[in-house]
């Protein structure tokens, strides 16, 4: 008499795959009887001849695990009991799936299928549009594979229609609307009356990856484009050197234009500010520029006179005379010093005035021009030279030659920006 046990073991139901190239280890569904005529291979294989049927419509394949190379192991540990021969029941053995060329082999389903087109924006002539995408019935392999893994150890039934690829689907036409939306819109106005749109720059801009962005390969000349374009169309605002009323001293009502006082805006940080808003696609109204420069368009209370005919100088604080002083200007005819409202650049404590055939040193520089004018002290002077008609044969060389002791209070009342008006 034959005597059985039995055995009870743990049962394996844990994932040893992940991607296309692992396993799972399954327990038998059937009893085998320990026999002299049954071998392992024989109960791998058996194992082997479950079905995965696919279907869709009326496509209908069935293909058996070892048509996809799917290999079945009994467990080493299922190995030994069955070799010490006290297998009785099923749940004793358990085999392992192999299924490392599960993704290669399911491949043929792919053949004469169609992928799906996804939805794009493109450049056209001279806007953007949408294309609509189409959608298509080409597989995702590794979304098969995957669900065959998890339900390995049975015969499988897979739904081809429930495995379409729709990657390239993505995009959304109501967004892509809006993107186009945002460009047509996108602009920046004036306070002068001048509007400069995204839509202007055209030209300059492509589709990546269904956005509207600036062609990287076009970008300088992007920029010195509107670069030109707002140092026309910005003009206005650059006030330095305009016509301006000016009462003198000697209560006559006079024009005087040039000099460096006033507005001068920034064309080169305009243009940075402009790209960086249209990269945004955002909007902006009542804009003033980015300035330099920037002073009051009308003379202040508080300023500098100089009368080259009276060859005089007053200093006027809030409105009310401070000081005043005869003065040297530029030789007549040779060495004119520039008319102009300008403003008073640097304020040097001492300098060399370096000419073509002068070196001179002066203790109080106070610059106006960026061509060497400004006022300042001139001790090789006697005080017999300043004011009357000197300017006209031994003038300076364009500068507003002051009186020493003038110079030095002068110097220390002024400061940077202080206005100066010379006629």
């Amino acid at each position: 008499m034959r005597k059985t046990l039995l055995i009870s073991m743990i049962l394996f139901d844990v994932l040893l795959f992940t991607g296309c190239t692992d396993s799972k280890i399954m327990e038998v569904d059937d009893v085998y009887k320990v026999e002299s005529n049954i071998t392992i291979r024989d109960i791998e294989t058996k194992h082997e001849n479950h079905t995965i049927t696919f279907v869709e419509d009326d496509f209908n394949d069935v293909k058996t695990y070892t048509d996809l190379d799917i290999k079945a192991v009994m467990t080493d540990e299922s190995k030994d009991t069955f070799e010490s021969k006290l297998i009785i029941d099923e749940e004793a053995l358990d085999i392992e799936y192999t299924t490392l060329n599960l993704c290669n082999k399911l491949e043929y389903l792919n053949e004469n299928r169609v992928k799906s087109n996804g939805t794009v924006l493109i450049k056209g002539d001279s806007t953007f549009e949408i294309v609509e995408g189409e959608v298509g019935n080409y597989l995702s392999i590794a979304k098969i594979s995957e669900y065959i893994k998890e339900n390995i150890g049975t015969d499988i039934i897979v739904n081809l229609k429930n495995f379409y690829s729709r990657d390239k689907l993505d995009s959304d036409i109501d967004e892509l609307k809006k993107k186009i939306s945002d460009y047509e819109n996108t602009y920046i106005s004036y306070t002068n009356g001048y509007k400069l749109t995204l839509q202007s720059l055209y030209k300059y801009l492509e589709v990546s990856n269904n956005d509207i962005v600036l062609n990287e390969d076009k970008k300088e000349e992007y920029i010195e484009y509107i670069d030109n374009l707002i140092e026309q169309e910005l003009i206005s605002y650059d006030t330095y050197g305009i016509e301006r009323n000016f009462h003198t001293t000697n209560g006559i009502d006079i024009l005087v234009s040039g000099g460096t006082w006033g507005n001068v805006f920034s064309s080169d940080n305009e243009t940075l500010y402009i790209i960086e808003l249209f990269s945004k696609f955002k909007n902006e109204e009542n804009r003033v520029p980015i300035y330099k420069k920037e002073l009051p368009n009308e003379i202040p209370s508080t300023y500098i006179e100089v009368s080259k005919d009276d060859q005089h100088l007053w200093y006027y604080i809030d409105g009310v005379l401070d000081s005043d002083t005869p003065v040297v200007t530029g030789t007549l005819g040779r060495h004119d010093t520039p008319n102009g409202v300008y403003y008073i650049s640097e304020c040097i404590d001492g300098k060399y005035l370096i000419g073509d055939t002068y070196k001179t040193w002066v203790d109080k520089w106070m610059r106006i021009t960026n061509r060497g004018h400004g006022l300042h002290d001139a001790s090789w002077r006697v005080n017999e030279e300043f004011g009357g008609s000197t300017y006209k044969y031994d003038g300076s060389h364009g500068c507003i030659n002051l009186p020493p002791a003038f110079a030095y209070e002068l110097f220390d009342k002024v400061e940077v920006n202080t206005c100066v008006v010379i006629y």
